[in-house]
């Protein structure tokens, strides 16, 4: 390994005589960037760490040169320094060694970021290790510019490109709030001590643990968990719950009786009996529906030869591997003409009353005819953090409904639910192939055995 990284620093350097060098350029003015409310540091002077130089002697050197500040990597084989102030307040880290830990995956690789429209990120890694001369906080003409400076170099080589700008052909899209939000202690930026300073440290730390014995212990475990408690304080968790909901919120289905209205629109005009086969069920979730077909007597050429009003065989299907065992599918496909209704963010009601309402609503129903209902307990919407530290929290819950057919056309369900998806049971039919005269006849539902079902299923929402 020490072999390929002494090669891999004689080829950047060979190769870029004739090419200007922008990396080197700006990686001496190092940059505190905040992102998320963490201090990440651009443009380190990032060195290699020869195998027979010890660590000490190779910050003693930094710190003739005039450095104040290093990270480390985890392999402790390469090093950055930066000799500015870091006048933030808070711990600081290493925005190569954030993304070597958290989102590398070996290889060569570039991070391009979008931070601010004056400001881009360009950071380069080679197996998970920042690469000299790569780690800068730019204007766009000067990310641009380095930019096409490292791929002109790497030309030929297998490269891994992330990012969020517009311009970087075939990146990965990632947002650098997603890759930046947590630190990592490995690549905190630590400050280069004398050795008479740090000896003079160990000497103070022995004798305070010796006069306070375990006192110097609690305080060091109290710091650790005011860090700890700073991640999982309220507000941290209520900015992180606000954007899962309004994600949430955006991917909401339609109101409920819109997408009933739906599908009725399409099973509603499906016959009964079509060319020798009986509809046996038909399914719809909120893209399509899909029925059900099976023989009584006719072929599935029969079938084939005029599909009923809006109908396409599955694509999927085999037509000769169904005919066999006598079952045909098809697919019914409708506008998504309803959009997601945002009124029911405004008329919220308590887990209590929704729960109750529902259920007074499916009671109703069991008194019009026998009829099967579930409601299952809600859960906090759009993550995973305890509710009682945030701030007007919205909960989802399942349910489901199993009634007559007769009554579906005449079910207007509450604003506060959504629905997913519907299965019409429609039993087998009492024929035969001497009592079918009509390919397509309306009065063919008393033929049916058993009463013709519907099973519906979706969501509730309620606040606290």
């Amino acid at each position: 390994m020490t072999r390929f990284w002494r090669w891999l620093r004689n080829r950047l350097f060979s190769r870029r005589k004739g090419i200007k060098n922008i990396g080197a350029e700006v990686a001496s003015a190092e940059v505190v960037f905040n992102i998320e409310g963490v201090n990440f540091v651009f443009g380190m002077d990032w060195r290699m760490v020869p195998p027979t130089r010890r660590m000490a002697r190779a910050l003693s050197l930094a710190r003739q040169e005039g450095m104040r500040w290093y990270a480390l990597s985890e392999m402790e084989d390469i090093v950055g320094y930066m000799g500015g102030a870091l006048t933030s307040r808070g711990p600081h880290y290493s925005a190569p060694l954030q993304l070597a830990s958290r989102f590398s995956q070996g290889g060569l690789e570039l991070f391009v970021f979008e931070l601010t429209q004056q400001r881009y990120a360009v950071i380069a890694l080679q197996d998970s290790r920042p690469l000299p001369g790569y780690d800068a906080l730019l204007d766009l003409p000067m990310a641009h510019a380095m930019v096409d400076e490292f791929l002109a170099i790497q030309r030929g080589q297998p490269m891994r490109l992330v990012g969020n700008t517009n311009w970087l052909e075939g990146q990965e899209a990632v947002e650098p709030e997603d890759l930046f939000v947590i630190p990592v202690q490995s690549a905190r930026v630590r400050s280069m001590r004398s050795k008479r300073a740090l000896g003079q440290g160990v000497v103070a730390f022995v004798l305070a643990c010796f006069f306070l014995g375990s006192g110097a212990w609690g305080l060091e475990h109290w710091r650790e968990s005011s860090r700890e408690e700073l991640q999982r304080s309220p507000a941290y968790q209520q900015k992180v719950y606000a954007k899962a909901l309004e994600k949430a919120w955006t991917s909401l289905p339609p109101a409920p009786n819109d997408v009933l209205q739906q599908w009725q629109d399409v099973f509603q005009p499906l016959p009964l009996v079509h060319r020798g086969w009986a509809l046996t069920q038909v399914q719809c979730d909120l893209d399509r529906c899909r029925a059900e077909w099976t023989s009584l007597f006719g072929s599935s050429a029969d079938f084939l030869k005029a599909l009923p009003t809006g109908a396409s065989l599955v694509a999927d299907a085999e037509p000769e591997a169904e005919a066999l065992i006598g079952k045909l599918i098809t697919e019914h496909v409708f506008p998504k003409s309803a959009t997601p209704d945002g009124r029911v963010r405004e008329t919220l009601l308590g887990k209590r009353e929704v729960r109750r309402e529902l259920g007074d609503f499916f009671h109703d129903l069991k008194l019009l005819g026998s009829s099967v209902s579930r409601i299952d307990p809600p859960k906090l919407l759009g993550g995973e953090q305890d509710p009682s530290v945030l701030v007007d929290p919205v909960f989802v819950g399942q349910w489901s409904l199993k009634h007559g057919l007769w009554m579906l056309t005449s079910l207007q369900l509450p604003e506060f639910v959504r629905v997913q998806s519907l299965v019409l049971d429609l039993p087998n039919p009492k024929i035969s192939a001497t009592e079918m005269v009509q390919p397509d006849d309306p009065n063919t539902g008393d033929l049916y055995m058993k009463e013709p079902t519907f099973a519906i299923s979706g969501t509730y929402y309620a606040k606290q």
